[in-house]
């Protein structure tokens, strides 16, 4: 008898060689594209609301050193304030081109080294590998539900969590510095650790070829999220 795809979810964290050798043989993604979408929006939309998108305006402004109007930024100011939160809304409908574009390249990638997975397999594999990303951001729902309000590096770093090692960041630290010590989060890691094994067994790489694939791609994301960060703050 199969496995349903939502059952899949809970399976995937406590038997995960089971769920994926599952996975392999029958590949699904809708059920975790859905739940990851709903949660990414929902998260998005309330740290939208609560976060001071004036002050990031302005600063960022200033910090820019551009002779730009007072007028000019206050108009910007009072459209992302009203609108501000439809972007978490645009942000999560973008996240499925996003996961289908890292299942292609962990497709192609895979196939370079000699395996046959087939792209419905590697999609599976990323989503469900995303599991424990759920986990933090139903942990994440009532965090951000008591707060009033969200500060401009704690909307940066997308992480309310204290599974990270951003509170070891000095006080003065810039907020790329936050974003990079944000990075290296329980969540992330276990995520990681679901990939590599997901991506062995369903591409019948070795544990060398899955896990060093998956690490290099998680460091190159840090890295350009440290860089975009850096870049407008």
């Amino acid at each position: 008898m199969h496995e349903s795809a939502f059952g899949r979810l809970v399976s995937v964290l406590i038997a995960p060689a089971k769920t994926f050798r599952s996975i392999a043989e029958r590949p699904t993604w809708l059920a975790p594209m859905v739940v990851l979408v709903l949660l990414t929006g929902t998260i998005s939309m309330l740290m939208m609301q609560r976060a001071d998108m004036g002050e990031m305006i302005r600063t960022r402004v200033e910090e820019s050193g551009r002779n730009v109007p007072a007028e000019a930024v206050e108009r910007q100011v009072e459209f992302v304030e009203r609108f501000g939160w439809l972007l978490g809304i645009v942000g999560a409908l973008l996240a499925p081109v996003m996961y289908i574009i890292a299942a292609a390249v962990l497709l192609a990638i895979f196939k370079m080294l000699g395996s046959e997975i087939t792209f419905p397999q590697s999609l599976s594999t990323f989503l469900y590998s995303l599991a424990p990303w759920m986990i933090a951001a139903v942990l994440t729902l009532p965090v951000v539900l008591a707060r009033d309000s969200l500060t401009t590096e704690e909307l940066q770093s997308g992480s309310l969590l204290m599974s990270n090692l951003s509170f070891l960041a000095p006080e003065d630290s810039g907020a790329a510095v936050r974003a990079a010590l944000a990075s290296v989060d329980l969540f992330s890691l276990w995520t990681l650790a679901l990939l590599a094994i997901g991506y062995r067994i369903v591409a019948r790489v070795s544990t060398a070829a899955a896990a060093g694939t998956v690490v290099a791609l998680w460091l190159v994301w840090a890295l350009g999220k440290v860089g975009w960060v850096a870049a407008f703050s």
